[in-house]
């Protein structure tokens, strides 16, 4: 009888889901899922407590191979482009071969 493999994260999945949620909020908005939107839409959805460790669970769930981090190019009004960090859901099979802890 084979064991089967343990997978130990550091982000939780309730915060997991939140964020996922947030990031398809703002991607339907056609924005750039950015950091501090992704915050601003955890703390009008679910409050000031789930938004103080939002940022700290996004840096978990990006460890952990659940969100990917990015570099985008943004641009406003015809000025030159400034780059950011945003995320994305991976594919599924991507957060199935995320790393084991």
């Amino acid at each position: 009888m084979a064991s089967a493999a343990v997978c130990r994260r550091a982000s939780e999945p309730r915060a997991v889901q939140n964020l996922w949620a947030a990031i398809r909020a703002v991607r339907a908005q056609k924005q750039t899922a950015s950091e501090e939107r992704i915050i601003r839409h955890v703390r009008r959805e679910h409050g000031d407590s789930e938004a103080d460790t939002a940022a700290v669970q996004l840096h978990y769930a990006v460890g952990d191979g659940l969100i990917q981090a990015y570099h985008a190019h943004q641009q406003k009004l015809g000025t030159a482009t400034s780059e950011l960090i945003a995320f994305r859901i991976p594919d599924e099979d991507q957060v199935s071969r995320a790393k084991v802890r």
